[in-house]
C-alpha cells in the first residue's frame, strides 16, 4: 500500500489496532511528491490505522485514517 502527499512526512501507523506503532519517514520523488510504502502480507490484519507527522512545519495531522482490506 502506497500513502502519497504533496510535503514530507513522517508516517504514524498500525496494523494492530494502535497495540504496536510504525514511524516511517517519507521518500522524495523528482516530481515533488512523497510516498511511504507499507508491505501488506496475506496474513495482514484486517486494517491499516495511520495519520501523518508534518516534518517541515513539525506539526500532527488531526485526523487519523484507517485502510480496510476484504477478500
Amino acid at each position: 500500500m502506497r500513502i502519497q502527499a504533496l510535503a514530507p512526512f513522517c508516517l504514524h501507523w498500525s496494523n494492530d489496532k494502535w497495540q504496536t506503532i510504525q514511524n516511517t519517514q517519507s521518500t522524495a520523488t523528482s516530481i515533488d511528491i512523497e510516498f511511504v510504502d507499507i508491505t501488506i502480507s496475506s496474513q495482514q490484519p484486517s486494517c491499516i490505522d495511520f495519520t501523518f507527522f508534518w516534518t517541515d512545519s513539525q506539526n500532527w495531522k488531526n485526523c487519523k485514517y484507517q485502510v480496510a482490506f476484504v477478500d
